[in-house]
């Protein structure tokens, strides 16, 4: 009788314990500690003997056993292993982006990164950095000078900022991105190094994997291409006509600098937190494969419609007259190489997994969609025929 007894509680117990069992697995715990079994089975065997408990019940017998089980398998996560694949486990229940620990110093630059996120604004109402088609020629300024008839009471007239060519101008805005993404990995070695016994051929794969030093190596190489493509567009495609205030190159090349800067120390950071949080978390070889492909899309779509630009300009060269972009995307949107722009400075901030580069890449996203919005007003006034129906930055929708 007794046997019998404890041959239904058992059974019962499994039963019961299926649904703890699932409610378990999906929190992340597997259900193989050592003393929740003991305990379970140590249970099965008091309701066997009748020790303090009912023979008549087995069934409740058995629920309370599976119920002391499950409760002690919660109630000690230290001791419970997860056996199959824990880093896909650790991947799964980590944050796609991670915040860092809010120290002052971090405080600070989030902040710095969360400031561009006005730019837009100040873009979109016409308030336009001075460089691009937006930039005040010499000509322009030494209008504005006899305007200004040597100032008030004959005072002298404040000195005009100093312009340098455009081609220079945009070289030098470049130049600091591309410095510190070559040099960092140069300089630190040991925090960009590819895992060990990464083969000749498998480079990419080490890249790409959820090693501490491999992201931040991945985010480096992401930098110095993006900049590197950046200063060949300026010496051998885009063509220039006028300058640009010397003031306003070193301001945004500050702006790259420190942008490229908050890209490197932040997948470096996160990289370390998921090393030093013991199997807590991993980073995502998954989002490192994704922000690689928005990064690559990026750039072709950038580079492609830069090169119809530069077309456009070279077929009117004679009468140095815009005239209206066509091809690509520039049937639907004013700025579609701001758009490709975008998409891979979103990549990079998806390959670190780190909240402070994600809202870099959406101030990015703010100051180009402004001046995206500032183009198209600028087209349609000066370029004769624009369509009206094109919008800014997003086709058919902006």
């Amino acid at each position: 009788m007794a046997s019998r007894a404890a041959i239904a509680a058992s059974s019962s117990a499994r039963a019961a314990g299926a649904p703890a069992r699932a409610l378990i697995t999906t929190t992340g715990y597997h259900p193989c500690s050592s003393r929740a079994l003991l305990l379970a089975r140590a249970h099965a065997v008091s309701s066997a003997r009748g020790d303090g408990l009912s023979l008549a019940k087995p069934a409740a017998v058995a629920t309370t056993a599976a119920a002391a089980a499950a409760a002690t398998m919660l109630a000690m996560p230290q001791a419970v292993h997860a056996a199959s694949a824990p880093a896909v486990a650790a991947a799964a229940a980590a944050p796609l982006f991670l915040l860092p620990p809010m120290t002052p110093g971090h405080i600070a630059l989030l902040a710095l990164a969360s400031l561009n996120l006005l730019a837009g604004f100040s873009e979109g109402s016409g308030q336009n950095t001075p460089y691009s088609k937006f930039s005040p020629t010499q000509q322009q300024q030494q209008q504005q000078k006899k305007q200004d008839g040597g100032g008030v009471g004959g005072a002298a007239a404040p000195p005009a900022p100093r312009v340098v060519s455009s081609r220079d101008g945009m070289a030098l805005i470049y130049v600091g991105g591309l410095v510190v993404s070559l040099l960092a990995p140069l300089v630190l070695p040991h925090l960009f190094a590819l895992p060990a016994g990464a083969a000749a051929g498998a480079t990419a794969s080490a890249l790409l994997s959820s090693a501490p030093t491999a992201r931040p190596a991945l985010v480096a190489l992401l930098l110095a291409l993006h900049f590197a493509k950046r200063e060949l567009e300026v010496f051998f495609l885009h063509r220039y006509s006028g300058g640009m205030p010397l003031s306003t190159a070193v301001m945004i090349s500050t702006v790259y600098t420190v942008t490229s800067l908050q890209y490197l120390y932040f997948a470096h950071a996160t990289a370390s937190s998921a090393a030093a949080a013991g199997g807590a978390f991993a980073l995502s070889p998954s989002a490192a494969v994704v922000g690689v492909a928005l990064f690559c899309v990026g750039q072709l779509g950038n580079l492609y419609h830069h090169w119809l630009l530069a077309r456009l300009r070279s077929s009117a060269s004679s009468s140095k007259a815009y005239s209206v972009p066509q091809g690509g995307l520039f049937g639907l949107v004013a700025a579609p190489h701001y758009l490709f722009e975008i998409v891979a400075w979103l990549g990079m901030a998806l390959a670190t997994q780190s909240v402070v580069p994600l809202v870099s890449a959406c101030g990015m996203a703010s100051y180009l969609a402004g001046r995206s919005a500032s183009t198209l007003r600028w087209n349609r006034a000066n370029i004769p025929g624009y369509p009206a129906d094109r919008k800014s930055l997003v086709p058919f929708l902006w």
